[in-house]
């Protein structure tokens, strides 16, 4: 009888730690994406002008509600604190001082086009061209010309 309650004990001592290191995924993502953004930002070489119009004040405001959700997972999983990624472009310890650009969109899509080049597609071409050929891959259409640059 003993043998039934270790192993009762060690499967709920197993998916407890399971659901633990799970639960820590969503917290390190939401920080990678807020660095990634913050990398962004900062590669598309900031006029603090634009921030004062429209689209500015929104991209101020995502990225406030990111940050925000940044400091709730360090409060709630502190432990992600000891978490250091390799890349700068990925850690938040490296990008969280730079200035804030309106420029995000075009980064963003250069940056993607060459993660897809990368890791999956290995064309070496420009990003209308990246987009081209993952549009195809995945048998569509290949969207709009004037939003693939």
């Amino acid at each position: 009888m003993p043998s039934c309650w270790e192993a009762l004990v060690g499967f709920v001592l197993l998916s407890v730690t399971v659901a633990w290191v799970l639960g820590l995924y969503p917290a390190l993502a939401r920080r990678r994406a807020l660095a990634v953004r913050l990398s962004l930002l900062r590669r598309a070489d900031p006029d603090l002008r634009l921030l004062e119009s429209s689209a500015g004040a929104t991209t101020l405001d995502s990225l406030a509600a990111e940050v925000v959700h940044a400091r709730l997972d360090f409060a709630q999983c502190p432990e992600t604190y000891y978490f250091q990624e390799d890349e700068d472009r990925m850690s938040l310890a490296a990008m969280v001082g730079h200035r804030l650009t309106a420029g995000v969109l075009s980064a963003a899509l250069d940056d993607l086009a060459g993660t897809l080049d990368q890791r999956h597609l290995r064309i070496g071409g420009e990003r209308r061209s990246v987009f081209a050929a993952y549009a195809a891959d995945h048998r569509q259409a290949g969207g709009d010309e004037e939003a693939n640059g």
